[in-house]
C-alpha cells in the first residue's frame, strides 16, 4: 500500500484568519470606507435567508449569516 503524499506546511483556514489582522496593499488614490451591512441587508432579507437555511437543514449557513450581519 502506497503512502499518501501530504503537505509539510499546514494550510491556514478561514477560521484561524478571522482572529488575525490582514494587511492589504491598496492603491494610493483608492477610496475606502467601512462596510455597513444595515445599508445593504434588510431585516426582511436576513430573515428570509435564515428561513431558507432552516428549510434546507443548513445550520452552518445560519451561523454564517448571523456572523456577517451581527459583526
Amino acid at each position: 500500500m502506497d503512502k499518501t503524499k501530504t503537505l509539510r506546511r499546514q494550510k491556514i483556514s478561514s477560521l484561524s484568519m478571522s482572529n488575525k489582522e490582514i494587511n492589504l496593499k491598496i492603491k494610493k488614490d483608492a477610496k475606502v470606507s467601512k462596510f455597513n451591512p444595515d445599508r445593504y441587508l434588510s431585516k426582511e432579507f436576513i430573515g428570509s435567508a435564515i428561513m431558507e437555511c432552516l428549510l434546507n437543514n443548513d445550520p452552518e449557513g445560519i451561523i454564517e449569516l448571523l456572523e456577517i450581519y451581527l459583526l
